[in-house]
C-alpha cells in the first residue's frame, strides 16, 4: 500500500492510500494515538443507484465519503435531476 497524501488537522491524521494489488483507494483516519479507522469501497456501507450510474458510500466515524461511477451518456439533467428535483 502506498500513501498518496497525508493531512494533519485538529489532532487527526488523514492518509489517502493506494493499494496496487487491487487498484483500490483507501482513506485512513487516525483519530488519536489509539484509534485508527480504515474502510474500502470494496464493501461500501450504502450503494445508491440511478440511471447510468451509482454512488458508493462509506462511513468513517463522523466522516462520509462517496465514490461515483458514471456510465457513458450520464448527465445531471437527464439522470439525477428528476430524482432530486433541483437544478444543480
Amino acid at each position: 500500500m502506498q500513501i498518496i497524501r497525508s493531512i494533519q488537522k485538529s489532532g487527526q491524521i488523514w492518509n489517502i492510500a493506494y493499494n496496487q494489488s487491487n487498484s483500490n483507494l483507501l482513506l485512513i483516519i487516525k483519530m488519536s494515538t489509539t484509534e485508527i479507522l480504515a474502510k474500502s469501497f470494496d464493501t461500501p456501507d450504502e450503494v445508491r443507484t440511478f440511471e447510468k450510474g451509482k454512488l458508493e458510500i462509506v462511513n468513517l466515524g463522523n466522516v462520509i465519503i462517496g465514490r461515483a461511477t458514471l456510465e457513458p451518456g450520464w448527465s445531471w439533467g437527464k439522470c439525477v435531476k428528476p430524482l432530486v428535483h433541483t437544478d444543480s
